[in-house]
């Protein structure tokens, strides 16, 4: 990997330059089903294009909302976020 730090702020390095982000697939280490790609390619176009579909969203929110409550009745109350920000910020108060 080159070091691109000395670089103007404007210079763009090349596209195989990328080093920075990962694939999806190289983070997950799994690749998605063609069925959710699809689904995954159809939302990314959707929000880049500022579409908005009521019934998609609809749908959208009562999966989470299943979701969520499939993972509350599964392990509870999940009270993680203020120890995973200060753990973010290396709060001291994080390591006791």
């Amino acid at each position: 990997m080159k070091s691109d730090h000395n670089l103007p702020i404007d210079a763009v390095p090349a596209s195989s330059d990328n080093f920075r982000m990962s694939t999806v697939e190289h983070t997950l280490g799994h690749t998605f089903s063609p069925e959710v790609r699809a689904e995954l390619d159809e939302a990314i176009r959707r929000a880049m294009s500022g579409e908005r579909d009521p019934e998609v969203m609809r749908k959208a929110c009562e999966r989470m909302d299943r979701m969520r409550e499939e993972l509350r009745r599964k392990y509870g109350e999940m009270n993680i976020a203020v120890d995973l920000i200060r753990a973010g910020r290396e709060d001291p108060r994080s390591l006791e």
